[in-house]
């Protein structure tokens, strides 16, 4: 390589020249292998110690990442929290499990097709990913673990995602194999989505196709989702939403999640909502959020309305670290009288909460109520989350239920601490009066290296806390 050593020189020119050379370096691989394998002991009230094997493996290449997971360990894992969901709506249950919950954000798309949640425990399974500025690849294999009858599952997803300034698109292969039960499912999805590059509108689309296979016998079905937006901006200005979602009575994916419906086919959605946010320079009510919604879901084979909602929401901040919101609800769902006429009711129902945010702490409460299917539901609820000295957390909420001649309270609480340098105690504690079901659940994690462990885990459990469960949990983590 030659250069000039006098500034602007041209290099044609061959005074004050200087010769380098310069030997080309030997380029290495960016390969690195992860291991962790780790063994759990376990012990249920009289019993005696079980010992189970298993681990957790990655290989990282570039931009390629594999992993695997054999008999994976569930036992220190956070317990979902008790709930209670008025209109029989589901209750979403985040993904825990490292093996899954790190790579979701490929698998995400408008219709929830990769639910993970309903892969129940994992017996042995491979996640591969590829990730670069635009594109991105995922594919799982997973086999569970065998059922009470000697039933397994697999399933095969596989995703590729690209994305852009303005336009994202995407594609999904799902397979689900029950053989115990001679069944066989088959998703294919496309999506895509456009991001005006002098607006702030968005376009949402897409499509999604079923196979099923019952002994021998095939159906198929077809669902879609189109949802428009206008994004929401923090510093003030109209914004709207627009979707419609229709699913035939031959759709059918297992691993998909309505958050809305219960029904998992044989329905359509209508949701169009807009308002405007005011954010203004002043000491008191310097935002202020107001907006309306109307939204419809329908069963299709009999017109059957789960929802039809007309309901408005309006939120302030007040000062600083307090806030205030209003909701109010118009609903005229169908249902059955005692003799299993059709009839529709007239659900008025209203919410008011406050809360208060002071750093990383927070305290809230609120009061859900009004007629609901001929009943008049009281909800009152409160929640407080405390950090101290960035070494104990403190979390609790409860709230009260009282619906059909039911009432019930749910509580739950939880405590992170930071005993010491590598020394963490987590624990937390449910109640549920309406099933008389209590969960205490409390871990130790020593963290003698980065990524390898030793864990204590308790449960308790029963309306008496009378049912135990002890796990020693021993993970190391080897680097090559």
């Amino acid at each position: 390589y030659t250069y000039s050593l006098v500034k602007d020189a041209e290099v044609s020119s061959l005074k004050s020249l200087l010769t380098l050379d310069i030997k080309p370096f030997d380029e290495k691989a960016d390969v690195k292998f992860t291991a962790i394998p780790y063994v759990v002991a376990n012990k249920f009230n009289d019993s005696t110690y079980k010992a189970d094997v298993g681990g957790e493996f990655q290989l990282n290449y570039n931009k390629h990442t594999l992993k695997s997971t054999i008999n994976t360990d569930q036992s220190t894992l956070e317990a979902d929290p008790f709930t209670f969901n008025f209109y029989g709506r589901p209750t979403f249950l985040s993904e825990k499990r490292p093996f899954l919950s790190k790579d979701l954000d490929i698998y995400r798309s408008q219709i929830n097709l990769f639910y993970t949640r309903a892969i129940e425990k994992i017996d042995y399974g491979f996640n591969y990913t590829y990730r670069d500025n635009n594109l991105k690849i995922g594919s799982i294999y997973v086999r569970e673990g065998q059922d009470k009858q000697g039933n397994r599952k697999d399933f095969f997803v596989t995703r590729p995602k690209y994305t852009s300034q303005t336009l994202n698109t995407g594609a999904m292969f799902i397979y689900r194999n029950d053989p115990g039960h001679d069944y066989q499912e088959k998703i294919v999805s496309v999506d895509g989505s456009y991001r005006f590059p002098n607006n702030r509108v968005r376009l949402v689309g897409q499509v999604a196709h079923t196979a099923n296979t019952q002994n021998g016998t095939t159906t198929q079905g077809t669902g879609f989702n189109l949802y428009s937006f206008y994004e929401f901006n923090n510093s003030g200005g109209p914004f709207y939403d627009a979707s419609y979602s229709r699913y035939d009575k031959y759709f059918k994916a297992s691993t998909s999640f309505n958050s809305q419906v219960g029904s998992p086919n044989d329905f359509d959605e209508l949701s169009l909502s807009g308002g405007y946010n005011w954010n203004i320079s002043r000491k008191y009510f310097n935002n202020i959020n107001a907006n309306a919604q109307y939204y419809r879901a329908s069963q299709l084979s009999d017109g059957f309305n789960y929802q039809e909602k007309w309901s408005e929401n309006f939120g302030v901040n007040i000062t600083g670290p307090l806030n205030f919101n209003q909701y109010v609800e118009y609903n005229r769902p169908n249902d059955f009288d005692e003799n299993g006429n059709l009839i529709t009711r007239t659900n008025v129902l209203q919410e008011y909460d406050i809360s208060y945010v002071f750093g990383n702490n927070a305290i809230s409460a609120g009061y859900y109520f009004g007629t609901y299917f001929g009943n008049f539901i009281k909800n009152p609820y409160a929640s407080a989350n405390f950090f101290f000295f960035d070494r104990l957390a403190i979390s609790g909420s409860v709230s009260y239920f009282d619906v059909f001649d039911t009432k019930r309270t749910i509580l739950n609480t939880r405590m992170d601490y930071k005993v010491m340098d590598k020394l963490y105690l987590r624990s937390f504690f449910q109640r549920d009066t309406q099933s008389k079901q209590s969960l205490w659940n409390t871990l130790v994690q020593y963290e003698f290296f980065a990524g390898s462990n030793f864990y204590f885990v308790l449960n308790l459990i029963g309306e008496n806390l009378q049912y135990t469960s002890k796990y020693l949990k021993l993970g190391y983590e080897f680097n090559f």
